[in-house]
């Protein structure tokens, strides 16, 4: 008796002990899968940060709407690679006009070629001025649909426009239709005959435009409103061959630049995102524009410049006891853009000249000479050939839409809340990057 009761007692406590021991091993085992399920959420949620979260963070914020870092990122590296284009454009421009003599197109091209390099120079200022203008993209495409008649892009209209950068055009290569051009043929009146002297013919010329005296903001870099509407011209196809362009041609060079996009991690989708935004701001410009008067008020004037009011009166005193104003203008005028052509300041509308001269000269008699007339560049001899309406030079156009489409996009901006968050100092494209030839 005493060995069974033995055995059973073993038998309980082994049970006893059993059970405590599985109770454990269940307790490890939930406690090793906890853990691996949260490393497992702590991981998963890494990659799900790293490559989707992350980029749907916001760089800006546009009352309810956002500009994300992917969008910031993609958009602000093909505005990069945009210009980069754009430079080696100009530069082929320049070697091509240096070889036939044409320095007046070599100088532009280099021009251009340097304020790109500017514009590129920092690539954090470049970043923030492209950032600034896709917060008014957001509002732009909130507008587009309202304006009258609505503006919109479609897909094929992307299309067609990356076409047109490679030079393929499935259609047909278009011919420009002549278009007629605005001449306003000038009276030589019997006054301004006599202003000018026996070489008025050959001094005036109806077309000529201003060489602005500078206003204060003329000497301001643009905003990046002003630029929202830039899109560059670049020619991404071939050219100067014989060899028909095919539609497999074109596909051949078009998948080349895509590969060459990949470097950089952009795709096809992109790039079909940044052209149709570029259409967007060209034909939101075109519309908001449209009834920007191309005639105006203008005067055409010639001045001479001089550093101090006293040489200015001496001036004066010559003109009115019968020296050339040509002359004259030649030999005291400061302003060297004109003093070799008379101080002759061509035709030019309200709002190129400074607040004094524009107002002397808007007021002036047709012939008269002025007074001294200050202003922050010296003092000015001013005389007034000509006073019309007259359709804008292409420069003063431009100018006065400009002038209309910013206050358009600026009032938009007012009433939104617009913020910027520095995490975009982080998502920065540095490359490519462009550099002037030596010389």
């Amino acid at each position: 008796m005493a060995k069974q009761n033995s055995q059973k007692e073993l038998s309980k406590k082994h049970i006893a002990h059993s059970e405590r021991a599985q109770r454990q091993q269940r307790w490890i085992i939930i406690g090793i899968s906890t853990v691996a399920v949260l490393i497992f959420l702590v991981l998963g949620y890494g990659v799900i940060d790293q490559t989707y979260l992350k980029g749907q963070r916001a760089v800006a914020n546009v009352g309810s709407e956002k500009v994300t870092v992917t969008d910031f990122r993609n958009q602000t590296q093909l505005a990069r690679l945009a210009n980069t284009q754009q430079f080696n454009y100009n530069q082929a421009i320049a070697q091509y006009a240096l070889q036939l003599s044409d320095f007046n197109t070599y100088l532009q091209a280099m021009y251009n070629m340097q304020s790109i390099q500017s514009q590129m120079s920092d690539a954090n200022t470049f970043a923030s001025s492209y950032l600034d203008s896709m917060v008014s993209d957001v509002i732009l495409r909130r507008e587009a649909p309202k304006l009258s008649p609505p503006v919109t892009v479609s897909d094929a209209d992307v299309t067609e426009s990356l076409q047109k950068l490679f030079s393929f055009y499935p259609n047909g290569t278009p011919t420009a239709a002549p278009t007629a051009t605005t001449w306003v043929t000038p009276t030589y009146s019997k006054t301004l005959l006599a202003i000018l002297g026996p070489t008025a013919t050959s001094i005036i010329t109806p077309t000529q435009e201003a060489t602005p005296v500078p206003t204060e903001s003329a000497t301001q870099q643009p905003t990046s409103n002003q630029s929202a509407t830039a899109t560059p011209a670049v020619t991404l196809g071939p050219s100067g061959t014989s060899t028909p362009y095919t539609q497999e041609g074109y596909q051949a060079n078009f998948q080349d630049y895509l590969a060459q996009l990949k470097k950089y991690d952009l795709t096809e989708a992109d790039l079909r995102e940044y052209w149709k935004t570029q259409l967007l701001r060209q034909r939101v410009y075109d519309a908001v524009t449209a009834g920007v008067p191309a005639v105006a008020d203008q005067v055409w004037a010639r001045h001479i410049l001089v550093a101090s009011e006293e040489e200015a009166k001496q001036v004066i005193g010559k003109l009115k006891a019968g020296e050339d104003w040509q002359t004259l203008a030649a030999e005291v005028s400061i302003d060297t853009g004109t003093k070799s052509t008379g101080g002759d300041l061509g035709w030019f509308p309200k709002g190129v000249m400074v607040a004094e001269f524009e107002n002397a000269a808007f007021t002036q008699t047709l012939g008269e000479i002025s007074t001294p007339v200050k202003t922050s560049m010296g003092y000015h001899v001013i005389q007034v050939l000509g006073h019309e309406d007259r359709p804008l030079a292409a420069n003063y156009l431009s100018q006065a839409k400009q002038k209309v489409y910013s206050a358009w996009i600026d009032k938009l901006r007012a009433q939104e809340t617009i913020t910027i968050n520095d995490i975009w100092k982080n998502y920065v494209p540095t490359e490519p990057t462009v550099q002037m030839p030596s010389q």
